[in-house]
């Protein structure tokens, strides 16, 4: 339910904006130019301003139908964009087990959308699935082949693999502490720095805090528990360096 919160607010501004401020206005006029004039301490509306008021009125109304004949004309659309399971290079027509399985795989589970990529004897397959935006309002593009997603802690398994092979070429070693590789001159001097290893960052014994936690991130990171986004799209290399220069272990380094 949280998720929808954004799209149940938007919905309310658009009625209260539009319609319900719009009508208003057509209606009474006189009485909403008074009270505009009252609560702005200006002088008592004339009949040109009310009349400006009314306009103004017709002018929101208009706006609040266009904007639901969009909507609903793009809903409408998508209702006949149902998402399906495709073949994207269909060479090969024989009766393969793989679609059955995905589908099934799709409907179990509730996938948004989903590219499969599948190697075998009589070469590779790949099948996509839906669009790239789960919001049926917004469905506009679906996904193929080279469409990139977010691969959350699936990172880790790289980076963990570009570490080992840096250790076994002699490139760095395990507990070679980060401050040693920070570019600027305050993190290599910084204290903390020097008593993390790389292999506390791999073996997630660093103590650092999982997100950045200043006031202004703290709002974004819970947003994101609400409403189920990605809390770490913003933190750019330049955020993280500068929040490098008051960050403080969390428990004890090891």
């Amino acid at each position: 339910m949280l998720k929808y919160l954004p799209i149940l607010a938007l919905i309310y501004g658009i009625i209260d904006s539009f319609f319900y401020k719009g009508i208003k206005r057509i209606v009474n006029p006189k009485g909403v130019a008074v009270k505009h004039a009252e609560k702005k301490k200006k002088p008592y509306p004339n009949n040109e301003k009310i009349t400006r008021t009314k306009v103004n009125g017709i002018v929101r109304l208009s706006f609040g139908l266009i904007i639901v004949i969009i909507f609903t004309a793009r809903l409408n659309l998508s209702w006949y964009n149902e998402p399906m399971l495709e073949r994207v290079n269909d060479e090969d027509k024989s009766n393969k087990p793989y679609k059955v399985a995905i589908q099934n795989y799709i409907e179990n589970n509730d996938i948004p959308s989903l590219v499969i990529g599948i190697v075998d004897e009589s070469g590779s397959q790949i099948y996509t699935y839906g669009y790239k935006t789960n919001r049926d309002f917004l469905r506009n593009e679906k996904v193929n082949e080279k469409t990139l997603y977010e691969i959350g802690s699936i990172s880790k398994v790289f980076t963990g693999m570009m570490l080992a092979d840096a250790i076994l070429t002699d490139s760095i070693v395990e507990n070679q502490p980060i401050n040693t590789l920070l570019p600027e001159e305050i993190y290599k001097n910084k204290e903390l720095y020097k008593q993390i290893t790389l292999e506390n960052l791999a073996t997630h014994t660093s103590s650092l805090p999982r997100v950045i936690s200043n006031p202004r991130d703290i709002i974004i990171n819970i947003s994101a528990g609400l409403l189920g986004t990605n809390p770490y799209y913003k933190f750019t290399e330049k955020r993280i360096f500068d929040y490098m220069e008051t960050m403080e272990v969390t428990s004890e380094i090891g």
